[in-house]
């Protein structure tokens, strides 16, 4: 088995951050599933299927999100003194945005959550999970470690690099409600959805 899923209908996933560094490997695995990517950032839109899009402008979230049926949530910077403000008030205006567009599954990439105190940078990534957990979309929050790079030593192995993102392509389509609650953190389907409908 090769893990890829046929090609039925259309089904549109909104990859935010898809020009950095987990969006661009993990733009090929999302494919492989059959969804058809729609690839978004801050960067001018350079083929057919990429959207300009900044969550600081709810207007251009909205146009990104329009007919799609999931997100993958990338979005995390470091380049502002304020970044942990900047980083609520973008997932609140993503998550409302989601709501109105009728998304049915949103999967973020936060960190860890360890015992006793945490870093500022930390705190912001799991106050973002919290934000987007308590909307109406039903959501996943994986809570990751360190996630190995180019400079790493065990990069050049492809087996673990494939390994290193799969975990996200999957958790677009959870085989049961009961089985995501149970082993990621996320929010309960909406009452009017089985949770075989959603992917």
């Amino acid at each position: 088995m090769t893990g890829e899923t046929p090609r039925t209908e259309a089904r549109t996933v909104l990859l935010t951050g898809a020009t950095g560094f987990i969006g661009q490997a993990l733009d090929p695995l999302i494919d492989d599933r059959g969804w058809d990517v729609r690839r978004a950032s801050r960067r001018v839109p350079r083929g057919p299927s990429d959207v300009q899009m900044d969550v600081a402008d709810a207007d251009s979230v909205e146009r990104a999100l329009e007919g799609c049926e999931a997100a993958l949530y990338l979005i995390h910077r470091l380049d502002s003194e304020n970044y942990v403000d900047e980083e609520s008030r973008a997932a609140e205006v993503f998550v409302r945005a989601a709501e109105r567009a009728g998304l049915r599954r949103l999967v973020y990439l936060g960190g860890g959550a360890p015992q006793g105190p945490v870093s500022k940078h930390l705190a912001s990534r799991l106050r973002t999970g919290e934000i987007l957990r308590s909307g109406r979309v039903s959501t996943i929050e994986l809570r990751a470690g360190m996630v190995i790079g180019p400079e790493s030593a065990s990069w050049p192995c492809t087996c673990a690099r494939k390994a290193s993102f799969s975990f996200l392509a999957v958790a677009l389509k959870p085989a049961s409600a009961a089985a995501t609650s149970a082993s990621m953190r996320g929010t309960a389907p909406a009452p009017n959805r089985s949770s075989s409908a959603f992917l």
